[in-house]
């Protein structure tokens, strides 16, 4: 038997919408809500890891892994309403369905600024704040006014009485509910574009055709946190000082050709690895240039902890072959995965 707990399912929704699973938990169905709230989290963590191709998943995984995210998300809002109600008993149930219910009033609001107002017939306000919500549209920092708009809504509804205790928590409850999903979405965000991944683009043809220009990668930031760069990896590292020398600023993409160590000389169309020729099947075509470290009075062994990198493009791309080798400190990460455009989405090899 199931003990009414009388709570509000418009609350529930906001709730869940925070993040799936919170809702049901308000509601009293803890265990219903814990395994959403999990199950959520663990297709997020499944998400990251097909984008970056760890565990031998692909980025198509990680579209799929979105969409049920996406589906959950709704569903929880929708089960949260619903388990709501079906824990209240029927008396509060029908007070509550007599008149306007100021935390639909507060839903709505967070859909679009100035709806909840339609709803309770502010329609003053409505106009006004939907006027808002409209130039929030190009101006986003007028969803600041959010949390007191959504206020406003609660307070606005008809029914909801002059200095209640609940009506005093609501600048409070609003604010958590507006907060809480910029903190849960922002934190793990820049966490995650500090120290695990970050997204980038393609603006030349230096490294075709393995990327084209405008290819959409992601650089897995945390795999050489782990291990080494490897040769035949491909790399966004920023300008070194020779090249910020040259006013460059913006981040280089190019492969690991010489790790350290290694000697590398260009000629007769091959590259050479201590003296054996390099198997490049990535490559556009051969190099129609000769290339020792002398020529930039580089050490002929490359250095611990610098590299030499080309790009595949060998004959149209400004690389370590013009201004020398790479210092692992300036690595940004390992382009792994290609998620746009969709034809061409998939791992890189």
């Amino acid at each position: 038997m199931v003990i009414a707990q009388n709570r509000e399912p418009w609350l529930a929704v906001l709730w869940s919408r925070i993040w799936p699973g919170l809702g049901q938990i308000y509601a009293g169905a803890r265990l219903r809500g814990l395994a959403i709230a999990l199950g959520f989290l663990g297709l997020a963590i499944a998400g990251v890891c097909s984008f970056l191709g760890w565990v031998g998943l692909t980025v198509q995984a990680g579209f799929v892994c979105g969409l049920l995210l996406l589906l959950l998300s709704i569903w929880s809002c929708v089960d949260a309403y619903w388990v709501t109600r079906r824990r209240n008993s029927e008396a509060f149930e029908a007070e509550r369905q007599g008149q306007k219910d100021p935390w639909k009033a507060v839903f709505w609001t967070t859909i679009f600024l100035g709806v909840g107002h339609l709803y309770i017939r502010r329609y003053v306000f409505g106009g006004v704040f939907i006027a808002i919500g409209v130039i929030s549209l190009a101006i986003p920092v007028a969803l600041l006014l959010l949390p007191f708009i959504a206020v406003h809504a609660y307070w606005a509804t008809p029914g909801v009485e002059e200095g209640s205790k609940t009506r005093k928590r609501m600048v409070g409850i609003v604010l958590v509910a507006w907060l809480l999903p910029i903190l849960i979405g922002a934190i793990p965000a820049f966490s995650l574009r500090t120290f695990v991944a970050e997204s980038r683009f393609i603006p030349s043809g230096a490294m075709q055709p393995t990327l084209e220009v405008d290819d959409r990668l992601l650089i897995d930031k945390l795999s050489y946190r782990i291990d080494k760069p490897q040769r035949g990896d491909i790399v966004v590292f920023m300008p070194t000082e020779e090249l910020q020398r040259q006013e460059f600023n913006d981040a280089f993409i190019k492969r690991v050709v010489g790790l350290p160590g290694d000697t590398v000389v260009v000629k007769e169309g091959k590259v050479f690895v201590d003296g054996q020729p390099l198997d490049e099947p990535y490559i556009l075509e051969a190099p129609d240039y000769e290339w020792r470290a002398e020529d930039l009075n580089l050490p002929a062994v490359i250095p611990a902890g610098e590299y030499f990198m080309l790009g595949d493009n060998r004959n149209n791309s400004y690389d370590s072959h013009y201004w020398g080798y790479v210092p692992r400190e300036k690595f940004v990460g390992k382009a792994t995965q290609r998620y746009w455009p969709v034809g061409r989405v998939g791992g890189i090899d």
